[in-house]
């Protein structure tokens, strides 16, 4: 049997040969993302001016980091992490959400790496090395995007979906679909992703895993956009 997942999203609505002269205000814009922001993030608690937001689990440094980071402690970020990782540390911007939740450390090749994620699914990721443990020497920030491209918002939420990244897949759909999600088979790496003709748009997406079907009803640069999702 053919695998694939088809994916649904907006599109252009076709009669006969002939495509309509106006387009649909969702229309998607090749190329063009739309990242999280504060207001599509749960209120946080109140915090003290200066250090907005929280860090729950981790540990030292790169926890410590984070929350240098978030009180604007510039003393904590020299102590906690190099030149370098101070540097790209200073560099994540500020208009996310800022509630972060430990994921997990893992060791590879002589180096510690750190992830910890906020409620939409955005990670921070410290490495630390196995010679020099108190201090964070590179930090990368893998930041949820809402493209305004329809076949860039589908890529989005299967790239979360394989790595396990459930709060992206929230923001990037609903509690109904990622619950969904995470109660079946992922696809398999290496699918393909491949547009099929429709009055809307639809993706289908070939791999050695299930087959599904992905509905796109939100308005595409936003969080939600992905409404439904259903095995085929």
């Amino acid at each position: 049997m053919r695998c694939g997942i088809a994916i649904v999203a907006l599109a252009l609505t076709v009669t006969g040969c002939t495509k309509k002269s106006q387009e649909p205000a969702a229309a998607p814009t090749v190329g063009s993302v739309v990242s999280e922001t504060p207001s599509a993030a749960a209120t946080p608690s109140p915090k003290p001016a200066m250090c907005p937001g929280e860090v729950k689990g981790g540990n030292a440094p790169s926890q410590d980091a984070l929350k240098a980071w978030l009180c604007q402690d510039n003393a904590g970020l020299q102590k906690h992490l190099n030149d370098a990782a101070r540097d790209q540390m200073k560099a994540v911007p500020r208009d996310i959400d800022l509630q972060w939740t430990f994921v997990s450390c893992g060791g590879a090749a002589g180096s510690t790496y750190c992830t910890y994620r906020n409620a939409l699914g955005s990670d921070l990721i410290f490495r630390i090395l196995s010679q020099t443990p108190d201090r964070v020497v590179e930090v990368k920030f893998d930041r949820t995007l809402f493209p305004n491209n329809a076949e860039q918002y589908t890529r989005h939420f299967l790239a979360a979906w394989l790595a396990d990244n459930t709060p992206r897949m929230r923001a990037l759909s609903s509690a109904s679909v990622t619950s969904f999600a995470t109660s079946h088979s992922k696809p398999a790496a290496g699918y393909t992703v491949t547009l099929s003709p429709s009055e809307v748009w639809i993706f289908e997406v070939e791999s050695s895993g299930a087959d599904y079907r992905f509905v796109l009803q939100g308005q595409l640069g936003r969080a939600n956009a992905i409404t439904e999702l259903n095995s085929l």
